[in-house]
C-alpha cells in the first residue's frame, strides 16, 4: 500500500490458516510411504511433549485432540511473536499436561495440532515442514511462488503486507511468528492455480492423495460438524454453508456461502 504497487496475480500474500490444508497433505504423503500412521500418537514422535492423554496425529489435523490454543499460551511466556520459532513455541507445549476435553470427543480449532504436525514432519523426514513441502509439493506440481515462511524476517520479493484498520488509519499487521504449520504459507493466485488443478483432478501428486485430502472426518455432538483434512464444514444447516477455519486475535465462526477455498477478508481467518 505505501508503495503505490498494484495486486496482480503473481503477488504473494500470507494465506495464514488456508496454510494448514498443505500441512495436510505432507503428513498423507508420510502416510502413504509407510513412515507414519494417522492414528500414532503424537507423542511417539514428540516424545518431550508431557501430555498425561494419547492425542493421534489424525485429532491434531482434524481440531478434536482438545489442545489447548498456543496463541492463548503465547501470552503467557513473555515471548513476543517475532522471536517465536517453532523450537521456541514447541518448549512451550511440551508444558501442556492436560487436554481441553477428552481427545476425540468433541471439536475446538486448534492451531496447536498443526503447529505439531509440521513438528512430526520434521523429526520423521529430518527437514523443515519448508524444506519437505518444497521437494514434495511445490517443485513437482509447479507452484514456483509458494513457500512456507519460517524466517519471517527474511524479506520475499513480491509480498503484499497485512494491514489493519486502526480508527480509520491503515497500520501494518504482518505475520509475525516463524512457526509454520497452521499457518505460513505465501503463496499468489498464479501460484495456486497448479493445487487447484489437483484437488480437481489427482494430477501429479496422485488422485488417491486428492482423495485422502478431501476426506471427511465426523463425530458426534449436539450439532453434527465434518472436517476435511485442514479445513471445516458445519452441518448444521445448508450443505453449502463453510465455517471460519482460521484464528485470529478475536476468531468467531463465520458461516457464509462459499464455492471454493479462499482466504476471508478478516485477517488471518481462511474459508473452504
Amino acid at each position: 500500500m505505501e508503495f503505490g504497487v498494484p495486486v496482480d496475480e503473481h503477488t504473494r500474500f500470507d494465506i495464514a490458516s488456508a496454510s494448514k490444508q498443505f500441512t495436510a497433505a505432507c503428513v498423507l504423503l508420510l502416510e502413504r510411504e509407510g513412515k507414519l500412521g494417522l492414528d500414532d500418537d503424537v507423542r511417539t514422535h514428540v516424545p518431550e511433549l508431557s501430555l498425561e492423554t494419547p492425542v493421534t496425529l489424525r485429532q491434531c489435523l482434524q481440531h478434536t485432540g482438545g489442545l489447548p490454543e498456543w496463541y492463548s499460551l503465547q501470552a503467557l511466556t513473555g515471548v513476543p511473536l517475532a522471536e517465536m520459532t517453532e523450537q521456541r513455541l514447541l518448549e512451550v507445549l511440551t508444558g501442556i499436561r492436560r487436554t481441553t476435553f477428552e481427545p476425540g470427543t468433541a471439536f475446538s480449532y486448534s492451531n496447536t495440532g498443526y503447529v505439531l504436525a509440521a513438528v512430526v514432519i520434521n523429526r520423521v523426514t529430518n527437514s523443515s515442514l519448508a524444506e519437505f513441502a518444497r521437494k514434495r509439493l511445490f517443485e513437482p506440481l509447479g507452484m514456483a511462488d509458494s513457500l512456507f515462511r519460517d524466517d519471517a524476517s527474511v524479506p520475499l520479493d513480491r509480498l503484499a503486507y497485512g494491514y489493519a484498520n486502526a480508527q480509520g488509519e491503515p497500520r501494518r499487521a504482518d505475520t509475525q511468528e516463524s512457526a509454520v504449520g497452521d499457518g505460513g504459507l505465501v503463496t499468489s493466485v498464479a501460484g495456486l492455480a497448479p493445487w487447484f488443478g489437483f484437488l480437481a483432478d489427482g494430477r501429479v501428486l496422485g488422485t488417491d492423495l486428492r482423495d485422502r485430502l478431501l476426506e471427511r472426518g465426523c463425530w458426534p455432538t449436539a450439532r453434527s460438524r465434518r472436517t476435511r483434512w485442514g479445513s471445516i464444514t458445519a452441518m448444521a444447516g445448508s450443505p453449502t454453508r463453510a465455517a471460519c477455519t482460521g484464528t485470529c486475535r478475536t476468531c468467531c465462526t463465520c458461516p457464509i456461502r462459499v464455492s471454493a477455498s479462499r482466504c476471508c477478508p478478516t485477517r488471518r481467518r481462511s474459508i473452504r
